[in-house]
């Protein structure tokens, strides 16, 4: 039988990516006001951002309904697949939630397997793909999901902000408050840390945050993958894949991945970040 990878939009992974992996992306919704848009449906990154930093009214995010959920695993499961669905730390949204409620409405009659990355963003990105592509290579569900677990354990991100402002209007910034108040002219550097946002330092300059970015990296010891995101300017990511692929001697450049709306909201603009997932733990 057969197994369905399903995620959600705040992996931020590029349509591309998920069609060649057969990859389910249920979106999270943005609104702005009495506007509602489904993440990376409705409305893609770039005119996002343009609303968020030209507009008025400061966007908030929500969960995919039970009901959107349902409809998922009704599509990918009526065939008798498996479906694995890997999302959001449940500390940063209540997407699993739902994911949970519908998985237990159709219990008995659809197979759902519900997982919490205990990340965000590129990282849980990286978790999916690395399932994904396990399941092309023809592995067995317990080999998946055994997979998944010990990908989890492994992964990392970090990302560099403009400003904690978003961040902290949006109700996510966990740990990283130890931040506030202490960063003037600086850029607070974030990370997810045990399924919450956490503090891991800040730099000056872009320049600086990224030398930063690259120590983390190296802290987490031999790379098994890697990804760049950015908000708003490519050539950040363009500039710090340069850099760590050189400076860390990668086969290749990583892929870079344009943040999604619902990560933006908390991101803002001109954000660079990094996920990682390890070899060893």
């Amino acid at each position: 039988m057969e197994i369905k990878i399903v995620t959600d939009s705040t992996s931020d992974l590029d349509k591309d990516t998920a069609k060649n992996l057969s990859v389910e992306i249920v979106p999270l919704n943005v609104h702005f006001g009495d506007e509602v848009y489904k993440d990376g449906i409705e409305i893609n990154s770039d005119d996002f951002f343009d609303k968020l930093i030209n507009g008025t009214v400061f966007p908030k995010t929500s969960q995919p309904s039970v009901g959107e959920f349902i409809d998922v695993y009704e599509k990918l499961g009526n065939d008798g697949s498996d479906i694995i669905s890997i999302h959001i730390s449940d500390q940063l949204s209540g997407t699993i939630n739902s994911a949970r409620q519908a998985a237990k409405h159709l219990e008995g009659k659809i197979k759902v397997h519900i997982i919490d990355s205990k990340q965000i963003s590129i990282s849980l990105g990286l978790i999916t793909i690395s399932a994904a592509t396990a399941v092309k290579e023809g592995k067995t569900l317990n080999e998946v999901l055994d997979l998944t677990e010990s990908l989890i354990a492994r992964s990392h991100v970090f990302t560099a902000l403009d400003t904690l402002e978003y961040l902290e209007k949006g109700g996510r910034i966990g740990k990283a408050k130890s931040l506030v108040g202490k960063i003037l002219n600086f850029k607070p550097i974030i990370g997810s840390a045990d399924g919450i946002i956490d503090a891991f330092g800040r730099g000056r300059s872009n320049t600086a945050c990224m030398i930063k970015l690259e120590e983390l990296v190296k802290s987490t010891g031999e790379i098994e993958s890697i990804g760049i995101v950015y908000s708003t300017d490519k050539s950040l990511a363009d500039k710090f894949s340069e850099q760590i692929t050189q400076n860390l001697k990668l086969e290749k450049p990583p892929k870079s991945y344009q943040i999604g709306p619902v990560i933006g909201v908390y991101g803002g603009p001109n954000v660079i970040g990094v996920g990682i997932i390890s070899k060893n733990l």
